[in-house]
């Protein structure tokens, strides 16, 4: 397969539609752009470590592990549904003259964490990369997983950069629209939600 048609395949699953999609822009339209760009990042930074957990074997062993797998599902659901609390709850934007933003810090760890206690993310890796190596390349297997993960995480990071910046533009357009900004942070918290309770039923 060809880097233009592998890096091609690759953006159509970025950019379908989809919870990490939705989530990123529902923060940017209202916490701003610099928490869609935290957050996309940190999810970004959570491809690249799975990454190497793949080109390792880490991922493939851990997840042959009934116990291991249950352990990162009830932590990634958890830590979810937590985070949806605490979007659902916490002040809304609306009522502020600019948009509320969180830590830059805050945000990039929430991404990260999201990614990286996600099993389903794990699977997709271990699934998607091993079908795109040239079996019959002199590299080494390792090696070529690990140029395939960060070929992808270098476009999830470019798309995903995008999305946050638009989403931030979008946020500051319709700032003065209080139904619309008292209702993104149900959206987000909803997505949050969902993403943590269909972890639970990942196989």
């Amino acid at each position: 397969m060809s880097i233009l048609f592998y890096l091609l395949a690759c953006s159509i699953l970025t950019l379908s539609p989809g919870p990490d999609v939705f989530f990123v822009l529902s923060k940017g339209i209202e916490r701003g752009r610099r928490t869609a760009l935290a957050t996309a990042w940190g999810m970004c930074s959570g491809c690249f470590v799975h990454t190497f957990a793949v080109a390792a074997g880490i991922s493939a062993l851990c997840l042959r592990s009934p116990h291991a797998f249950l352990a990162l599902k009830i932590a990634g659901a958890g830590y979810l549904i937590y985070l949806a609390y605490k979007t659902a709850t916490a002040p809304h934007a609306a009522i502020q003259k600019t948009p509320a933003t969180d830590s830059f810090w805050s945000a990039y760890r929430n991404g990260l964490l999201m990614n990286l206690l996600n099993p389903k993310v794990a699977l997709f890796f271990i699934a998607f990369l091993p079908q795109n190596i040239d079996k019959s390349s002199s590299t080494p297997v390792a090696l070529q997983l690990a140029i395939l993960g960060l070929l992808f995480t270098a476009q999830a990071f470019f798309w995903f950069t995008g999305l946050g910046y638009f989403a931030g533009t979008i946020g500051r357009g319709i700032q003065g629209n209080l139904q619309v900004m008292r209702g993104l942070p149900w959206i987000s918290a909803s997505i949050l939600f969902l993403i943590g309770i269909s972890i639970l039923f990942a196989h």
